[in-house]
């Protein structure tokens, strides 16, 4: 799944490498004739009780943000305000060349369930709520 606006965006995929299921999460910036990208081919997501009963909650309107990290010290958060419009902060890491890229995409409050739906299945497909009770 992709959000943001052409050509700035966050992309969130499911992947298989060897028969086991991971995310690959890309970031693309383009501004002022310069470019900023990140890839993580390999990521992992916390899934802990905490962070899956926090996501319901976002879901269902009964908080304001949640934050799921991701392997290697990134994290994606989800944030809306009072009108609907949720902010998407990221984070993406990685150990071994010791780098990171920061960045926020907006959704506007139009097509801010859909995404949370969109993400939601996303992550359960990848069994992120198998161990939710």
């Amino acid at each position: 799944m992709r959000i943001g606006t052409p050509p700035n965006f966050l992309s969130v995929d499911l992947v298989m490498d060897d028969g086991v299921s991971f995310f690959r999460v890309e970031a693309v910036v383009i501004t002022n004739d310069r470019q900023f990208t990140a890839c993580h081919e390999r990521v992992v997501m916390g899934a802990g009780g905490d962070t899956l009963r926090r996501y319901e909650d976002f879901s269902d309107f009964k908080c304001e943000d949640v934050d799921i990290t991701l392997s290697e010290g990134g994290h994606i958060r989800l944030q809306r305000d009072w009108r609907g419009q949720m902010m998407v902060k990221y984070r993406l890491a990685a150990y071994s060349t010791k780098t990171a890229m920061e960045g926020e995409v907006l959704v506007e409050g139009d097509f801010a369930g859909e995404f949370i739906r969109e993400f939601g299945a996303l992550l359960a497909a990848h069994g992120f709520f198998a161990d939710a009770e």
